[in-house]
């Protein structure tokens, strides 16, 4: 009964946490998965290659 306000405010409410649960699971199973890259880079590109992360391209520096 105590709990009664909280239990009312999380069945009112939309937002969950979800995804973000999902998100983490899925970068620790390619931290699993990973354990041979040489780098953290390699790593980095690998999780950018999974959600689909696309850097802005550069141009390159001419002179």
């Amino acid at each position: 009964i105590k709990n009664k306000k909280l239990i009312q405010n999380m069945t009112s409410s939309t937002p969950s946490n979800g995804p973000i649960e999902g998100v983490n699971r899925k970068i620790k199973q390619i931290k699993r998965t990973a354990y041979g890259y040489r780098n953290w880079k390699n790593f980095v590109f690998r999780i950018q290659i999974e959600f689909k992360i696309r850097l802005k391209k550069r141009n390159p520096v001419r002179k």
